[in-house]
């Protein structure tokens, strides 16, 4: 292609990127393979948004007007998973509901910070085991294990600020999400940590572990 015009298509694009990020208007689709149920629920919180029934193909499709920017979730029975919206989105997803969250791939605008998410939730469960084996260390060393591995997801999110085009919020959320994870993991130590002394018999019980604040974190 002429290096002029594809200059201007990529001007274009551009622009017409710019001008779906000023609509007030979400679109939110996508595909389901081997669906467990005919619907897809959204979710703001604990109050339904919409629904949309899956076609002959198993596709769902939402068309949101004015929605406020933040987390959401869907849920196709029994599962459910979180979502990103921001006024302007057009994203799509794909998932089969043998590995509803392995499977799940997001796509179009919108897409960084939610496979970026989805990547963060899959990291986390896949360290579960890992964790389960540092409550059996004292406080200071399991609070140096469960920070090293919260610095490395930040990170990450750092590195990918600088490549992509996050909104403040965003980023925030995003980050929140990571913060809030590892919190759950310091929450639960003083009560894992007696139970592991208590099954190899020792005595020293650790109190006054829970160090995690209780700031509200930017679910909504």
């Amino acid at each position: 292609m002429n290096k002029k015009l594809l200059y201007l298509f990529l001007f274009i694009l551009a622009g017409c990127n710019e001008s779906k990020k000023k609509s007030p208007t979400v679109f939110f689709s996508g595909e389901i393979v081997n669906p467990t149920s005919k619907h897809l629920v959204l979710y703001k919180g604990d109050v339904v948004i919409d629904s949309s029934t899956l076609d002959k193909d198993n596709m769902f499709s939402f068309k949101l007007d004015s929605i406020e920017d933040g987390l959401y979730h869907f849920n196709h029975s029994p599962e459910y998973q979180y979502v990103y919206l921001e006024k302007g989105d057009s994203l799509l997803i794909r998932l089969n509901t043998v590995d509803f969250d392995e499977s799940l791939v997001f796509s179009g605008s919108g897409e960084e910070i939610n496979n970026f998410m989805i990547e963060i939730y899959l990291a986390c469960e896949s360290e579960v085991r890992l964790i389960n084996e540092y409550y059996g260390l004292g406080p200071k060393d399991f609070t140096r294990k469960i920070d090293s591995l919260e610095r490395t997801k930040i990170d990450l999110l750092n590195n990918l600020k600088v490549e992509s085009t996050f909104s403040a919020k965003a980023s925030e959320i995003a980050e929140a999400n990571i913060v809030y994870n590892y919190a759950t993991f310091k929450e639960k130590y003083p009560f894992k940590h007696r139970w592991y002394l208590e099954k190899k018999n020792d005595s020293q019980i650790v109190q006054g572990f829970l160090c995690v604040s209780r700031k509200p974190y930017l679910w909504q």
